[in-house]
């Protein structure tokens, strides 16, 4: 499923400072409701666990792993690790920009956008787990066009 709110798109419209303050926070969730869930042209079922791709749950995978200790190894985050990770981030606060800055210091401004992103979706689909992919939606189109190219070059050689 996709929607036409980003991470980045958030920050530009609703983010006066580098972390969203209560008043930014508040206008996300705005947004995120007349987005997502007034403009949803399919009926929101619930699901879990939640399967995520892309950059912010990456991101997201990694602050879990700091914040908690979790094993490298480790692609999971459970609803109550996300919601305990949400709410130091979205304190923004010194502990939330040195938890991000220490974890991945080029996503300061879209992280928390893109976490109540997730956030609102994962609370739609009354998710019990996020389950985060290795690679994003580039990768995926990527590796589809390199097996129809080769599968393609593969039946011409025959």
């Amino acid at each position: 499923m996709s929607f036409s709110v980003g991470s980045l798109s958030l920050y530009r419209s609703c983010v006066k400072n580098i972390l969203p303050n209560t008043a930014s926070l508040k206008r996300i969730e705005d947004t995120l409701r007349t987005e997502i869930d007034e403009k949803s042209l399919l009926p929101i079922e619930k699901r879990t666990p939640l399967v995520c791709v892309g950059g912010t749950s990456r991101a997201v995978l990694k602050l879990a792993k700091r914040q908690f200790d979790l094993s490298e190894t480790c692609r999971c985050v459970t609803a109550q690790q996300f919601k305990r990770l949400c709410s130091v981030l979205r304190r923004g606060d010194k502990e939330a920009a040195d938890l991000i800055l220490k974890t991945d210091a080029d996503r300061i401004h879209t992280l928390v956008p893109g976490i109540m992103i997730l956030r609102h979706i994962r609370s739609h689909f009354a998710a019990n787990k996020l389950i985060v992919g290795n690679y994003g939606i580039r990768e995926g189109y990527l590796c589809q066009r390199i097996l129809k190219n080769n599968t393609y070059t593969h039946k011409t050689g025959s």
